[in-house]
């Protein structure tokens, strides 16, 4: 077990370049260290000293600093307004990717995915035919292949440079009423191709006895892993009020393909709080090792939204709660649902400019000691980010964003060198842009200002779909953009000229020091 002290205790470093020492006039390496949830500069003349050597600490520094590229517009090559992303590191024979999923939202599916190992050029492929060859002449989508309707992407991959991808979907199959089924769509070259499908739960599987929505699949965190975990909410009509309970399934995948289920069904996440008859506005999932005590630790998030209504509609200032609940043995048991906190005048709302806000929208991260970043956006102008280093047990804040005009939708990642990347979306009148800001993981440290990564948007009521239904963000390495680390982030844009349909783009940052 980690013992935290006052001074902030080394545990694993990570070199992130060269800094002139003028003291010594020559050249010492700058390292920075997780600890306790503590990020730690170390400076040395060769390497990354010794455990426990502290030179001085990340807010000595300031805030990061960070540079955009310019966005890379239309990286979908059919509408779309709602998008995951990840990035796949490489390995000696193939360069890292990164790889959004995305969809139109509702009606027969439309997924799609791109791909690129420069952040600059994309190879774009749907199931509407795929003209790139580098795309594998395959169906990528999930659900096409089962003949249902599309649902909400998510994405996940190893980290160890085998290139296991694996995409997630839910939908419904034809003529079925309820969205009923979860499955995913499997990748070993990094993303580029998706000749493997499988479904992870069907109707009257586990604890899948309703409307199956909002899935989200994680990697563990354990160094090498091939563990995914998958989560989505279910039960209860969505068109009137949405889910009423939350499931979870984890599974191996091999570097060829082949999976293992850890458990015969879906485990149902017990100790949900929620009044009777309310919805869970969003589910999120993180596992890895516990920084407690090294437990293989599974912590869901999820919002307690509100009392009937539409999950799509407006609604009156509410309280809007997030939680956060832990299992230690893949779903069998639970601890309570711990606050991470709650707002007392939310409003619900995609409203008449088609720009989605809904109370479901959150971000959550674990970084690389095993520290959870939840990132929910409170009220019209402000999104609070929080930390727990206990398996989510307790949380801190850590910053505060209220850069004017309506704030939503944050997403938050995490990097191997301490940076933790924020963003969201932001709107003033009829105008939307997209901006990021970044700190480290260190509580009281400085934040960055707010940097803007999209174009200003056209009129949001002359297009059609939802505008900002999902945003996504992924670290990359030094391999993937040529320079320095950063984020790639992928996020809903208009397609013009008129009837400007949603379309994804993207862009990446680099973060320093």
């Amino acid at each position: 077990m980690l013992a935290c002290s006052p001074r902030p205790v080394v545990v694993s470093f990570t070199e992130v370049g060269l800094e002139n020492d003028r003291a010594t006039a020559g050249l010492r390496r700058r390292c920075v260290a997780w600890g306790c949830a503590t990020l730690t500069v170390v400076l040395a003349s060769a390497g990354c000293a010794d455990e426990g050597d502290v030179v001085g600490t990340r807010a000595e520094l300031g805030p990061p600093s960070v540079s955009v590229v310019a966005p890379i517009p239309g990286i979908s090559n059919v509408n779309a307004n709602e998008v995951s992303a990840i990035y796949s590191p490489g390995n000696l024979t193939r360069y890292g990717t990164f790889v959004m999923q995305y969809n139109g939202g509702g009606g027969p599916s439309v997924n799609g995915w791109s791909w690129s190992t420069d952040g600059l050029g994309y190879h774009r492929c749907n199931v509407r035919g795929n003209t790139d060859t580098a795309c594998g002449g395959v169906t990528p989508d999930p659900i096409a292949s089962f003949g249902a309707w599309g649902g909400d992407p998510y994405l996940a991959s190893t980290q160890d440079g085998t290139g296991v991808v694996v995409a997630t979907n839910g939908g419904k199959t034809v003529g079925s009423a309820y969205w009923n089924i979860v499955v995913a769509a499997l990748s070993v070259d990094g993303g580029r191709t998706f000749p493997m499908s499988m479904t992870i739960s069907d109707k009257g599987e586990g604890c899948n006895d309703g409307d199956q929505d909002q899935q989200a699949i994680a990697l563990d965190g354990a160094p090498g892993s091939h563990r995914f975990w998958t989560a989505w909410r279910h039960d209860g009509a969505i068109s009137v009020g949405g889910a009423y309970g939350a499931c979870l399934r984890g599974f191996n995948v091999s570097s060829t393909g082949v999976v293992d289920f850890l458990n015969t069904t879906s485990h149902e996440v017990e100790n949900l709080t929620h009044p009777t008859g309310s919805s869970i506005g969003g589910i999120i999932v993180q596992g890895g090792p516990s920084p407690i005590d090294g437990r293989d630790a599974v912590t869901i998030v999820y919002a307690d939204r509100f009392t009937g209504g539409s999950a799509h509609s407006c609604q009156a200032p509410q309280d809007l709660k997030w939680y956060a609940v832990t299992t230690y043995d893949g779903g069998v048991n639970w601890t309570s649902s711990h606050l991470i906190y709650a707002s007392q005048a939310y409003s619900d709302c995609a409203d008449t400019n088609r720009i989605y806000s809904g109370g479901r929208d959150f971000g959550f991260a674990r970084d690389p000691s095993g520290g959870y970043w939840v990132a929910v956006h409170d009220t019209t102008g402000t999104i609070r980010l929080f930390l727990s280093t206990n398996d989510g047990v307790t949380w801190s804040a850590v910053t505060t964003v209220s850069p004017g005009g309506s704030v939503f939708f944050p997403t938050v990642a995490a990097d191997s060198s301490g940076h933790i990347l924020l963003t969201y979306y932001r709107t003033s009148g009829v105008n939307v842009w997209v901006e990021l800001t970044a700190g480290t993981g260190h509580l009281g440290d400085a934040w960055s200002s707010p940097v803007v990564v999209s174009s200003n948007s056209p009129e949001p009521a002359s297009g059609s779909g939802m505008f900002g239904d999902y945003m996504a963000i992924a670290a990359v390495d030094s391999s993937f953009t040529g320079a320095a680390p950063g984020f790639m982030a992928a996020f809903t844009s208009l397609d013009p000229p008129s009837p400007f349909l949603p379309r994804i783009d993207a862009a990446w940052a680099q973060v320093s020091p």
